[in-house]
């Protein structure tokens, strides 16, 4: 059954021990009020924290204005952007730490935005997009978000301390687990060792 931001909600109240559930975000209650503003800040955390390959986007670059001075290029910062995670060329289908390409997100020079300068030409952005969609979230990132938006409950909502021990501890644990089950589902192509090259 597919996840929703109520129902990852409703987990997290669960985990403090708090009785009532809500049905929605937006109706008259404390734990929903809490909910709505606390939810898409912890969301967006749990995204920027790992390189998900639900949320992951490849895009060419457009160029805007005239870069600074210690770069060659500029390009507009792409709108959905959470995070930048690698600049790359076309062609390469993941970066390396023998051909990783140096870059730096800064304000726009054109606009109000946001730039990404580099010294790649026709460059191309790995990035972490905002990602709303919770069909598109793995059960051990819900259960990540929930355990995260527990931990900002606790203060306002749990009638017991053990459970702001309790949210801090699994919070942690369960977003490195959902980092490693993520890891697990992709093949990267790896590097010849450099080790290996000498021993040929």
């Amino acid at each position: 059954m597919a996840q929703s931001d109520v129902s990852i909600c409703n987990l997290a109240l669960f985990r403090i021990g708090h009785s009532q559930r809500i049905n929605s975000l937006n109706e008259a209650s404390v734990a929903a009020e809490l909910c709505k503003v606390i939810y898409p800040i912890v969301r967006d955390q749990v995204l920027e924290s790992f390189d998900w390959s639900f949320a992951r986007k490849r895009v060419a670059l457009a160029s805007v204005g005239d870069p600074p001075t210690n770069w060659t290029y500029q390009y507009q910062y792409p709108s959905d952007c959470l995070k930048a995670r690698a600049i790359v060329y076309e062609g390469l289908r993941a970066p390396t730490a023998t051909n990783r390409i140096p870059f730096e997100v800064t304000a726009n020079t054109v606009n109000e935005g946001r730039a990404i300068c580099t010294d790649q030409e026709d460059a191309e952005l790995i990035y972490t997009a905002f990602v709303t969609s919770t069909a598109l979230f793995t059960p051990a990132v819900c259960s990540a978000i929930a355990w995260g938006i527990a931990l900002e409950l606790v203060s306002p909502l749990a009638k017991d301390a053990k459970f702001s021990t309790l949210a801090a501890n699994q919070y942690p644990i369960a977003l490195q687990k959902a980092q490693a089950l993520d890891a697990n589902e992709r093949q990267t192509d790896y590097p010849t060792s450099e080790l290996i090259n000498v021993r040929s």
